[in-house]
């Protein structure tokens, strides 16, 4: 499903992104860039690497993910946002997707 495709993962949980890591380097992703936050972030954009996708915390710490989302241009990238919170007992995930002709 992912097969060769390289991915730039957002979130500014240490345990998410390891966990989502390992989900998509199972899923055959070729690479899995990791950024901690949205600097990080529109630095590895702006700097040329291509992605084929970029998954994207909305609730990160210095600005959210909406606001990181102009930054990445326009028609040429999916993004894939994610939300994550606690409940007793369990993580769970809201996703909203852009780019992917859901949003």
């Amino acid at each position: 499903m992912l097969n060769g495709k390289r991915i730039l993962l957002v979130d500014d949980s240490l345990t998410i992104r390891k966990f989502l890591r390992n989900v998509l380097l199972r899923a055959s992703a070729e690479e899995v860039e990791e950024a901690s936050n949205s600097r990080e972030a529109l630095a590895l954009i702006e700097s040329g690497k291509q992605y084929d996708l970029v998954l994207l915390d909305l609730m990160l710490p210095d600005i959210d993910g909406m606001q990181v989302w102009p930054g990445i241009p326009p028609g040429q990238l999916p993004v894939l946002f994610t939300k994550y919170h606690r409940m007793p007992g369990q993580l769970t995930r809201n996703v909203k997707g852009a780019g992917l002709g859901l949003w």
